[in-house]
């Protein structure tokens, strides 16, 4: 199926011009980072913001309690890649290979692991086969798989079951992860319910610039009652809107900030669709300023790895991915720094998370 998929890649980043998938295609063939050094390394893979913000604190325990090992982490999007450059230093950052043997047999060349660690669940056939065939073991962290996922595999049946069965062992988030992981393959005895990496991460300092920002662009707390919409997804961000506009007459203090999941998607021609009333900013026009009155403004949050800010200056957080049929994103991002939380019913990505906060 390789020829096939270099077609749909093809299609999919347009020849190479999508800027989603046109950076780091030398590296996506093979071309990463020489690890020199007979040092030990573990290898950890996290593909996008999501699983490099979960990655940090293993990292850091990593560096911490193997301080004679080399920690490599490389990431399957531009975002994941740019942001995993912001949070790490002296370790190698590199995209992962695309799934063909021969560039992966290159890349383990290259990096020469005596480890490789994938975070939540990230499963490619040929790079597993090709671990095996290196000799090197894999562990799953912070394992979760959906019910929809995990009734896909099943289908697969030997398929899927091969696949699986070549993980070393798969620390999971919950008995019900793990009942799904052996369903799909993998056998019971390398599996271990070890609960959610994400509880264990503690706000980034970084958090509290979100209080110069609210500073910036003169929203004092006890006066304005400021809502966050962190990671929205089509359609999310015209419900927002709508409601903003609502309640203005009721809250006039009330104030709007937009932060999609996927930046790509401020185009000249997105931003009018979501509202024909408001008038909405860009953070980028108004960040490098020293102030900006923005008054009764929707801000729009179109840059990357800054969401914790933004939800520290908050006092609700509304949680995207919710509100359409996507399954939702982590809810204890907010909950860590004491924001109010409102979600819409589609929380089945984090089903776990949402009973414990909600019940």
């Amino acid at each position: 199926l390789s020829p096939v998929f270099f077609v749909v890649l093809l299609v999919l980043s347009r020849g190479f011009t999508n800027p989603k998938f046109a950076r780091g295609w030398a590296q996506k063939f093979g071309s990463v980072p020489k690890r020199e050094g007979d040092k030990p390394s573990f290898w950890v893979h996290a593909v996008s913001v999501g699983e490099v913000i979960v990655a940090q604190p293993l990292i850091e325990d990593l560096r911490r309690e193997f301080p004679e090992w080399d920690v490599s982490l490389s990431v399957s999007t531009v975002t994941g890649f740019d942001l995993a450059q912001k949070r790490f230093t002296g370790i190698d950052v590199f995209f992962a290979p695309v799934d063909f043997g021969p560039v992966v047999s290159r890349v383990f060349r290259r990096r020469r692991p005596t480890v490789v660690v994938l975070i939540e669940l990230e499963m490619w056939p040929g790079f597993l086969l090709t671990s095996r065939a290196h000799g090197v073991p894999v562990y799953v962290v912070n394992g979760r798989i959906t019910e929809k996922s995990a009734g896909k595999y099943v289908w697969a049946g030997p398929l899927s079951r091969g696949l699986f069965g070549l993980v070393h062992a798969c620390g999971v988030q919950t008995e019900e992860y793990a009942r799904r992981f052996a369903e799909v393959g993998v056998p019971e005895s390398r599996l271990a319910v070890l609960g959610n990496l994400k509880h264990d991460r503690k706000p980034s300092p970084d958090a509290a610039d979100g209080e110069v920002i609210r500073q910036q662009v003169g929203w004092h707390r006890g006066d304005e009652v400021v809502l966050v919409g962190g990671s929205t997804h089509p359609g999310e961000e015209s419900i927002l809107c709508e409601l903003y506009e609502a309640l203005g007459d009721d809250c006039p203090k009330l104030r709007l900030v937009i932060a999609p999941r996927h930046v790509e998607r401020l185009t000249s021609s997105e931003l009018p669709r979501w509202s024909a009333k408001s008038d909405l900013i860009r953070w980028s026009e108004v960040r490098s300023a020293a102030s900006t009155r923005l008054g009764s403004r929707v801000l729009v949050v179109d840059s990357f790895g800054e969401l914790e800010k933004f939800y520290h200056l908050a006092d609700v957080v509304f949680v995207g991915g919710t509100l359409v049929p996507h399954g939702g994103h982590n809810l204890f991002e907010a909950a860590q720094l004491k924001r109010a939380i409102l979600c819409g019913p589609h929380v089945q990505n984090f089903r776990e998370e949402a009973d414990l906060l909600f019940k």
